[in-house]
């Protein structure tokens, strides 16, 4: 065929999906919410054996009104500031996250629990960072300004052992 031109691949398609294969059997079916940003969201950042035992929940779809890129802000911020606490705990038991999708009087709520050993709020109530370099301490405004975004709030509370943030947004 004319003007077609061929390249020849280092390795083959078989032996590209066998090197591929482990990665994604390790990220596995953690779950499948319906909505392919979530499921993609918990099933990348939950799925590494980490000794944590996880929760997910609720009803994913009344989210689908969420920019792609507002929802993959919101959830990843909130799912990384929760593993970071998580791995923090000694006990391998009290390792816990939970992510549960809610609605309730004509609200949408996203709850996301994890395990403290020590309350977090007590000394440091406005959530300041307290990582290292320039580059973080923006999660929380993040999340907050995406909320109001659409119309919501964020807020962060402590409850039985369990660091809380709740993102509340009218139905759309």
């Amino acid at each position: 065929v004319t003007g077609v031109q061929t390249c020849a691949l280092p390795i083959s398609c078989e032996e590209y999906i066998d090197e591929i294969y482990p990665v994604v059997e390790k990220v596995g079916n953690l779950t499948h919410t319906g909505n392919s940003i979530i499921d993609y969201l918990i099933n990348t950042k939950l799925s590494d054996d980490k000794g944590i035992q996880i929760i997910v929940s609720g009803y994913t779809e009344i989210f689908n009104d969420i920019e792609s890129a507002d929802l993959v802000s919101l959830l990843g911020n909130i799912l990384d500031n929760a593993l970071e606490a998580v791995e923090k705990v000694s006990n391998p038991k009290y390792k816990r996250i939970e992510l549960h999708f809610l609605q309730s009087n004509k609200n949408r709520i996203i709850l996301c629990k994890n395990s403290i050993e020590s309350s977090v709020l007590k000394n440091n109530k406005d959530l300041k960072t307290t990582k290292k370099g320039g580059a973080h301490g923006y999660g929380n405004k993040i999340v907050s300004s995406i909320s109001e975004k659409y119309g919501g709030f964020a807020e962060y509370l402590e409850s039985d052992g369990m660091f809380c943030v709740q993102i509340v947004m009218p139905d759309k």
